[in-house]
């Protein structure tokens, strides 16, 4: 299986992306007005998707705070493709951004 980990800045395939991901996770995104939420939230945000063989199976989106800190915002891959390492590629790849643009704190809140 081939991950592949890709920055999107296009504001809709951001957002396309989200709606169509959190919405087939219904046991962990099941409030409509969370999910409109983040559809809409993610469109200026540092975003990347996981594709496999072309198919997105999941994302994360960083919201920037302050000048030196952030939060995963929102996240998800896709059921069928969890326990597969890929919600630790987006993490890592986040990481990397982050510390490249000198952030020093990243949040997770639940």
């Amino acid at each position: 299986m081939n991950i592949t980990i890709e920055p999107i800045s296009d504001q809709k395939q951001k957002s396309d992306t989200t709606n169509q991901i959190l919405r087939a996770l219904p046991n962990w995104f099941g409030i409509e007005e969370s999910i409109v939420d983040y559809v809409a939230g993610v469109a200026d945000m540092p975003f990347w998707t996981a594709k496999i063989d072309e198919k997105e199976v999941g994302f994360i989106a960083i919201k920037k705070h302050f000048e030196k800190s952030a939060e995963i915002y929102v996240m998800g891959i896709l059921q069928d493709y969890h326990r597969q390492g890929i919600g630790q590629k987006l993490i890592h790849i986040s990481e990397e951004y982050l510390r490249k643009n000198n952030f020093e704190f990243l949040q997770v809140k639940t």
